[in-house]
């Protein structure tokens, strides 16, 4: 049964642990979506950040962040149902940081996004918030979770800088073909299902999934002849992403493809633009979120300046948030592993052990 967010529920204690476990494959479907569209000689660190980011969170969330997004738990179920929401926001910029964020760093950053950052944001949009006084419309998170987490990704990656080998000397995008597709997609359909929990609107979460896909296949073959499979799961989870402000399955659907083509077409805008982001997570969740965000507003009378004002305050102050926490972190530890680490592979540089060690690439 999906529980929404930002309200206590009267739902069965069984219930509200069932939806939480489904939300908690989120975090390992972020985790397999990043690894599978990296390279091999990345797959254990990028994996091990949202294993170990999930529990970061799960633990800075019970220490500090249930306290700072005003609303705490008052009982373990719902506790853990809030605190997986978190684990997502805290692994959704791993995707963008891929093959280079090192771990030291990233622990320090899960810890302030868990205990601090993401609370806030969570304060502001439910439970009394400012935003929500104003009358902004976001049950299930599509500009709290997603647009908050695509903003985190965005700064992240800016301050981290490309991967190396990603551009030649004239600024121009090289390939670096993921690894494992199939990995990737796997991770997308784990996503799918913790989707279905999130939200409260189970049948407009998954018509605006299915908006997504069909409307990235559709552009992708017009434009080049053959479907993307990647870019199939970049519609289908933007489509998700904007589901989580909205309501009703036709509705889901037309908001869900509109995502679903905007974040096909900010994929090769970012890497014009030296923007690297390995899974598409900022396209992903930021224009997905701030679809659904936006689409709330047409659905709902007299609510679009509250729309627009969380827009401002999830995406602008998300970004600027992240953006002052990873630079004060680098003067602590540095945010980016040596260039020789980055050459080897995070794998054997950071976590001492190899995903394929029959294997180098």
């Amino acid at each position: 049964m999906p529980i929404p967010t930002n309200t206590v529920v009267s739902a069965s204690p069984s219930s509200v642990t069932a939806a939480a476990v489904l939300v908690l494959l989120m975090p390992g479907g972020l985790s397999l979506l990043a690894a599978g569209l990296s390279r091999a000689k990345n797959a254990s660190h990028t994996i091990f950040l949202a294993l170990f980011g999930t529990a970061l969170a799960l633990a800075a969330f019970w220490l500090l962040g249930s306290r700072c997004s005003g609303n705490v738990p008052d009982n373990n179920t719902l506790f853990l149902f809030r605190a997986a929401t978190t684990a997502i926001v805290v692994c959704i910029p791993i995707g963008a940081l891929a093959e280079r964020w090192s771990l030291k760093h990233f622990y320090l950053s899960a810890l302030a996004i868990a205990g601090v950052l993401w609370p806030v944001a969570a304060l502001w949009s439910w439970n009394g918030g400012w935003l929500a006084k104003l009358g902004y419309l976001d049950p299930s998170g599509s500009g709290v979770i997603h647009l908050f987490g695509g903003a985190v990704a965005l700064a992240g990656a800016l301050v981290i800088g490309p991967r190396l080998g990603r551009y030649n000397k004239d600024g121009r995008p090289l390939p670096i073909p993921a690894h494992n597709v199939p990995l990737a997609l796997t991770g997308s359909m784990l996503l799918s299902v913790g989707w279905l929990a999130l939200n409260a609107d189970a049948a407009t979460t998954a018509l605006a999934g299915a908006g997504g896909t069909i409307a990235a296949v559709t552009f992708m073959t017009l434009r080049n002849g053959k479907p993307d499979p990647t870019l199939a799961v970049t519609g289908l989870l933007a489509g998700l992403a904007a589901s989580g402000a909205i309501a009703g399955p036709t509705f889901g659907l037309f908001t869900g493809a509109v995502a679903g083509l905007l974040a096909c077409v900010l994929v090769p805008w970012f890497d014009r633009v030296k923007i690297d982001d390995p899974a598409g997570s900022i396209s992903i969740h930021g224009a997905g979120g701030l679809c659904g965000v936006l689409a709330a507003s047409f659905a709902s009378t007299g609510h679009f300046a509250a729309q627009v004002a969380g827009m401002a305050a999830l995406g602008g102050g998300g970004f600027a948030a992240a953006w002052v926490l990873f630079k004060a972190l680098d003067r602590l530890t540095p945010m980016r592993v040596a260039p020789e680490v980055e050459w080897e592979g995070l794998d054997i540089g950071e976590t001492g052990l190899m995903s394929y060690p029959e294997f180098r690439q």
